[in-house]
């Protein structure tokens, strides 16, 4: 990798970034799955969601992080979020190509979480809720 030269100089505006996080009642779609596990071992599914709709459009085409857990007690937000993205209520065994998912939106809950431990101090936008009905 190349280090920066002294003439290397970052010119930017940050003048008209809004440093609002996205929350609220959000229209999500999914960009990108990944198979993934947890420091636990456990299995899961890394989920990239865009945002496409809410209350107002400032928060469209942010990004919201969120991991769907493939086994353990958390096993049933991820049936809800499944049964948000397809309209099909799983049950049993289930098998899906996640290229399938890819485009599917729903409207969820979105809330601010506050981070602790090493990210103290910060927050990030958590899906609190998927399957919501939209905003009339």
């Amino acid at each position: 990798m190349t280090q920066p030269t002294d003439e290397f100089v970052i010119d930017v505006d940050f003048s008209t970034v809004d440093d609002a996080q996205p929350q609220g009642d959000l229209e999500l779609t999914i960009t990108k799955l990944e198979a993934a596990v947890s420091k636990n071992g456990n299995r899961m599914v890394n989920v990239q969601l865009k945002v496409t709709g809410g209350e107002d459009d400032k928060f469209n085409g942010r990004m919201i992080f969120d991991s769907w857990m493939l086994e353990t007690n958390a096993l049933w937000r991820t049936k809800t979020a499944f049964k948000a993205f397809t309209g099909e209520a799983a049950s049993g065994p289930m098998r899906i190509a996640a290229a399938t998912l890819l485009g599917a939106s729903c409207w969820a809950a979105v809330i601010l979480e506050t981070g602790t431990g090493e990210y103290e101090g910060t927050s990030r936008p958590k899906v609190k809720r998927y399957g919501i009905k939209p905003p009339v």
